[in-house]
């Protein structure tokens, strides 16, 4: 090899040694900075979701003042101290009017009114068409509580029941100063079949009063009027005539009359010696001749009086008195 050729091949080497040297003594920024060239694919954790719990509004119970003392009481048996509402009206209770009243502050008074039907089916098909009232100072007090089942005698057919439902309270714990205004009854929504004849949608039975409390003389309770408790429109049937009851011929010796003072009808029926049944318009006066005897009877098949021995010649039943 010639001596030039060496030479060349001896540079060559020189330079790679040269080369190599520097690279192991580059300074750490340099390589920092290569480094950094590089691109590398780095996965980030995301931060996971925390559910955090958010405190709820606590619920606080509404409890509503009541007023009065309310109770439910539909029999007069039941609630002997109470008295009717008719006992304060010697008008009866109008229902488009503000019946005013003056009440001991420490009387039980009753309010009644309900709906009567020809059987449990049709009262069932009946109740759900019939939206019940009862308002103290317009604010709304009615619960199912205050509703009552019960029945009726057939005023036709001797035995026979008639279901109906009432909405009937007592109350009570009156102070005096203040006044109450009551609103009490039911409305239809829809038109609905008794089971004797269609009561039209746009009917309503609800009752106004306005009650006064005062330091007065408390009223005993007795026979006495209450509101009619179908005041559904009454079927047209032939006057019934006083029935004798079976036994001995009867001598028929006294005048028995109903005298109705009230502003609406009712139907009071007489059982005693003889069956008599009186529908009496407002303001008008019914007679029939009967024998003497222990009568018993009931208004509107609700308000029950007597037993009474009648043996005057002439005896009189005056209604709103």
């Amino acid at each position: 090899m010639s001596q030039s050729r060496k030479t060349f091949s001896l540079c060559i080497i020189l330079l790679i040694v040269m080369g190599l040297i520097g690279c192991s003594i580059m300074p750490q920024t340099l390589k920092n900075v290569l480094a950094s060239a590089t691109t590398t694919s780095t996965i980030t954790p995301i931060p996971s979701k925390t559910s955090t719990a958010t405190p709820k509004p606590t619920a606080t119970a509404t409890v509503m003042q009541m007023p009065l003392e309310i109770s439910t009481c539909l029999a007069a048996e039941d609630c002997p101290d109470a008295v009717p509402i008719s006992a304060f009206l010697s008008d009866g209770i109008e229902k488009d009017a503000i019946n005013e009243i003056r009440v001991p502050f420490d009387q039980t008074i009753k309010l009644s009114t309900g709906w009567v039907t020809k059987d449990q089916q049709h009262l069932d098909q009946n109740l759900q068409h019939i939206k019940w009232v009862f308002r103290i100072n317009d604010k709304d007090f009615f619960t199912e509580d205050l509703l009552v089942n019960s029945e009726v005698d057939d005023e036709d057919v001797a035995g026979a029941k008639n279901p109906g439902t009432w909405i009937a309270v007592t109350l009570s714990d009156w102070k005096i100063g203040k006044e109450y205004y009551i609103r009490y009854g039911y409305y239809l929504d829809a038109a609905i079949d008794d089971g004797w004849s269609v009561t039209e949608a746009d009917f309503s039975s609800i009752y106004t009063l306005l009650v006064v409390p005062a330091k007065i003389p408390t009223i005993t309770p007795g026979p006495a009027i209450t509101n009619t408790q179908q005041p559904n429109p009454a079927v047209t049937k032939a006057p019934a005539q006083p029935t004798a009851t079976q036994g001995p011929p009867l001598v028929l010796n006294i005048t028995l009359k109903v005298d109705n003072r009230c502003s609406d009808g009712h139907v009071v029926v007489f059982n005693g010696p003889m069956r008599l049944k009186y529908t009496v318009a407002p303001g008008q006066t019914v007679e029939y001749q009967a024998a003497q005897g222990i009568y018993s009877w009931v208004i509107d098949n609700y308000e029950k009086g007597g037993p009474q021995e009648l043996y005057q010649s002439v005896w009189t039943l005056t209604l709103c008195q």
